[in-house]
Parts: C-alpha cells; structure tokens; sequence
C-alpha cells in the first residue's frame, strides 16, 4: 500500500472511531492532493479533506483531522461550517476523547480566536514556567 493509501486508512480510521463514540455515522475523509495548505470541511457534501503534506506527522495529523471532524458534528442541519460556541464545545469534547484530557490538545496551533477562547476555558497553561 502506497504512504498515501497508509495515510488514508489512518485518517479514516481515526474518524470512524470518533464517530462511533459520538454515536454518528463517520464522514468521507480523502487526501487532496491539490491542497498544499490547509484541511478543509465540506458542510455540503459532510467530507473531510487532507492535504498530502501532513501525512507524516502525527500531531498535527490528529490536531487537524479533529478540527475538521468538528465541523462535521456542528449542527449538521445547517451545514454551516463554522468556529462558533457549538463547534467549539465539539473540539473541546474530541480532545477530551481523545487524549482524556482537553488540556492536552495543542491549542497553539489553532487559530488565534480559539486559542483565546481555550486560554479563557483554562485548556491552555499561560503561567511562566519558574526559575531554576
């Protein structure tokens, strides 16, 4: 199987599993091979794609394919795809899933609007580390 095939499985994996415990069927998932920047939710068509360059890392895969199944479990009914308080309830609850605790989700990597919004649900450490 090529990496692209192995990438594949593991996003769909991953996805499907997600869904069982959320209790909803899992969503298409695909590598487009024509975007270089970003993952993306189609609210229409309820498909999630990756772009080929994240395939080899593991953190960032996870981090972005949950961002994206999110989307899919924010109010499907009206197909809005979105970073409001309903998604943002369903990122925190997949992270919580997880990695068994919503802290854990890199909430760096985010954007700025809900790495705030993390920082004011106390899911991000913003104290300075002490000194030696």
């Amino acid at each position: 199987m090529s990496s692209e095939g192995i990438a594949l499985e593991r996003y769909q994996v991953a996805v499907a599993d997600w869904a069982a415990a959320c209790g909803v069927p899992p969503p298409e998932v695909r590598i487009d091979e024509y975007e270089v920047d970003c993952a993306t939710y189609d609210p229409v068509d309820m498909s999630i794609a990756m772009p080929a360059f994240f395939r080899d890392d593991n953190t960032v895969v996870t981090a972005v394919l949950m961002h994206e199944f999110a989307h899919y479990l924010d109010d499907p009914l009206t197909r809005i795809a979105e970073h409001g308080p309903s998604f943002l309830r369903h990122l925190c609850d997949l992270a919580e899933l997880e990695y068994g605790d919503a802290r854990l989700y890199p909430w760096h990597q985010e954007y700025d609007h809900i790495l705030e919004w993390a920082i004011e649900h106390e899911l991000v450490n913003t104290e300075e580390p002490p000194e030696e």
